[in-house]
C-alpha cells in the first residue's frame, strides 16, 4: 500500500484527497491524514537512500543542471500560505557521451535566497548550468563555499527575450539574432552524444564564427537604440552574461540550455495544481525525497511502484532480522536496465 501511495502521489500527481476517494470507491477506508503520516515515516526511514542518490547526482558528477519552481506552503500559526521553492539538481551525462545513470535530487527550501543554493552546491567541484537567476550570482567566486563551481547560463533564456521582441515589435534585428542563435542549437543537435573533445572541436569550427560575429553586432545595435526599450534589455541581458554563455566553446561537456532539468518539474507542477500547498516543511522534505526516487526511476525506465515494493519489503525484512542493529542503506548499480538498488548492509562493529 505504501508503494501504491508513493507512486500515485509523486509519480502521477494525485493529491491525498483524490487517492482517498479512489480507495473509498473500492471499499477501502484509508484516511488522507494517515496516508500523509505513513509516507512521511517512510521518507525518514529511507533518508540514507536519498543521501546516496544525492552523492551520485552531485558528488560523483562533473556537470549538473539546477533550477527551482515555487510551491505554496502553510505558514505555522497564521492560517495563511506563503511561498517556498522546490529545487532540482539533475545529472544527465548522455549529451557528452557519458553512460552514468541519469538522476534527479529535489530539495525543498523555504525561500529562493542565495544561501539555499550554496547549501545545495557548497563544497562541490563541477559545472552548474542554471537559468541566470541572481541567486546563482556568486557561483565560482573566490573565498566562497562555491568557488569550485563553474557557473554556466542558458542560451534558451537569452534567445527567448529576442523572440518576444520580434513578436511584439517586428524588429528585424531581433529576428536576425534569433536566427543566429537558432543556428547554434542546430549545431548542437548534430553533436549530441559525442565525446567532449569531439564536441569542442566541432563547435570551434562551426559555432565559433557565429559567436565571434554575434557580439560585435549586438554591441553595434545596442549603441544605436533606446537601451531601456525591450530590444535594449534583451541585448543587455545577453552581453552581461556573455562570458558565461560562451563557456561551451571551452568545455565540451557544457550544453546550451537547461531544458533537461526544467522537464523534471512537470510532475511537481501537476501535483502542485492538485495539492495547492504544502502543509509543513517536513511535508516539503518528504515530497523532495519521494520525488527524487520516483523521477530517477522514470529516467531509467524503472517502474516506481515495483521499485518501492521491493525496497519496502527489504527494509521491513532487515529491521525484523536485526532489531538491535544499526542498518546502513546505500545505493549500488544494478544491471543496465535498473539504475539503482537499495543494498541493505548490516553495519559491522569494531570487534567483527
Amino acid at each position: 500500500m505504501l508503494a501504491y501511495l508513493v507512486t500515485m502521489r509523486f509519480g502521477w500527481g494525485m493529491p491525498w484527497y483524490r487517492i482517498e476517494n479512489m480507495l473509498n470507491h473500492d471499499g477501502i477506508t484509508f484516511h488522507r491524514a494517515t496516508m500523509c503520516k505513513q509516507v512521511g515515516r517512510l521518507g525518514n526511514a529511507i533518508g540514507s537512500v536519498f543521501g546516496e542518490l544525492e552523492r551520485h547526482t552531485l558528488d560523483d558528477a562533473t556537470r549538473v543542471f539546477i533550477d527551482e519552481t515555487p510551491i505554496k506552503i502553510l505558514r505555522p500559526g497564521t492560517g495563511k500560505t506563503g511561498q517556498s521553492y522546490m529545487y532540482a539538481a539533475h545529472r544527465d551525462d548522455s549529451s557528452f557521451g557519458g553512460n552514468a545513470p541519469r538522476s534527479t535530487v529535489f530539495y525543498h527550501k523555504i525561500s529562493r535566497a542565495m544561501p539555499h543554493i550554496h547549501n545545495i552546491l557548497g563544497g562541490q567541484s563541477l559545472i552548474a548550468q542554471h537559468d541566470g537567476y541572481p541567486g546563482y550570482g556568486r557561483l565560482g567566486q573566490p573565498d566562497t563555499d562555491v568557488e569550485n563551481i563553474v557557473s554556466v547560463e542558458c542560451w534558451v533564456h537569452a534567445r527567448r527575450n529576442f523572440i518576444k521582441v520580434a513578436r511584439t515589435t517586428n524588429s528585424a534585428f531581433a529576428d536576425e539574432v534569433t536566427e543566429r542563435m537558432g543556428e547554434l542549437f542546430e549545431i548542437e543537435d548534430k553533436i549530441r552524444g559525442w565525446p567532449p573533445d569531439a564536441r569542442l572541436s566541432y563547435r570551434k569550427d562551426r559555432s565559433g564564427p557565429i559567436i565571434r560575429n554575434l557580439r560585435p553586432r549586438l554591441e553595434e545595435i545596442y549603441a544605436e537604440i533606446l537601451q531601456k526599450g525591450s530590444l535594449g534589455k534583451a541585448i543587455n541581458y545577453t552581453l552581461e552574461r556573455w562570458s558565461s554563455l560562451t563557456l561551451f566553446l571551452e568545455d565540451g561537456r557544457i550544453d546550451l540550455d537547461t531544458n533537461p532539468v526544467e522537464r523534471q518539474f512537470k510532475p511537481i507542477i501537476l501535483l502542485r495544481k492538485g495539492a495547492l500547498f504544502i502543509g509543513s516543511e517536513e511535508g516539503g522534505d518528504t515530497w523532495a525525497i519521494m520525488s527524487s526516487l520516483v523521477e530517477t526511476c522514470k529516467l531509467n525506465r524503472v517502474d516506481p511502484y515495483r521499485y518501492f515494493v521491493w525496497m519496502i519489503d527489504d527494509l521491513a525484512e532487515m529491521k525484523t532480522k536485526h532489531l538491535d542493529d544499526d542498518i546502513d542503506y546505500t545505493v549500488g548499480v544494478l544491471s543496465p536496465n535498473v539504475p539503482f538498488r537499495i543494498v541493505m548492509i548490516r553495519k559491522t562493529t569494531a570487534n567483527s
